[in-house]
């Protein structure tokens, strides 16, 4: 399982201009100010280990059934995401 906060650091340790994250109240916008005034990038170990605890559920598309899954996907990009 991945933390927000953990999220939010890989995010913001990639070569992106932008981070687009969703809050629903102030206590979450609280947790994310707090989590962006503490950042330090993750190392190249720290992200390889957290890809790898988010394995199994990227792959699922548990948590986003409209981007990679079984239900959603085409032919294609089931095999590439080892669905087929």
């Amino acid at each position: 399982m991945i933390e927000p906060r953990e999220a939010l650091r890989y995010a913001w340790s990639q070569p992106v201009a932008t981070v687009v994250c969703g809050m629903t109240n102030i206590d979450q916008l609280e947790q994310n100010i707090r989590a962006a005034r503490e950042f330090t990038p993750l190392s190249k170990q720290e992200e390889l280990e957290l890809l790898e605890r988010a394995k199994s559920a990227a792959r699922s598309g548990k948590f986003e059934p409209f981007k990679t899954s079984d239900q959603f996907d085409g032919v294609v990009g089931k095999q590439l995401h080892g669905l087929m």
